[in-house]
């Protein structure tokens, strides 16, 4: 899995960050050995949760991965499939250049093993809402 969306960095932890739709956020992870007993799994799913102020983070970003490949930079998917990635351009002419087939009107995307690629994370950090 190709690590992608908004996270903040916890009381030393890196956790991805999610919201409701009363803008309520939460840190969430998977991992249990990141929780305590102030985390829920709300919908016994695996995914555990607990509200927080965004104030309380050290730090908070959002990851964008990109896939460089044959030197370009191109939005990828997050999935890893039979060790493929998919990569995607609007670019028409370079799509045929780099022989991308159609997905979309105005979309093309071809996959490639994960060798051929180099993932990279391209990181923004985000403001810190003020209470």
């Amino acid at each position: 899995m190709i690590k992608s969306g908004k996270f903040g960095i916890y009381r030393g932890n890196e956790y991805r960050i999610i919201s409701d739709e009363s803008d309520q956020y939460y840190i969430a992870t998977r991992d249990k050995n990141k929780i305590d007993n102030s985390f829920i799994d709300k919908y016994d799913s695996g995914l555990y949760r607990k509200s927080i102020n965004l104030n309380s983070l050290d730090s908070y970003y959002e990851i964008e991965p990109k896939a460089i490949y044959h030197g370009i930079h191109f939005p990828v998917r997050t999935k890893i499939l039979n060790h493929q990635v998919c990569l995607g351009t609007g670019d028409a002419n370079l799509a045929r250049k780099m022989k991308f087939e159609r997905t979309d009107k105005y979309f093309y995307e071809k996959w490639v093993s994960e060798d051929e690629v180099q993932i990279v994370e391209v990181r923004k950090d985000l403001m810190l809402k003020s209470e």
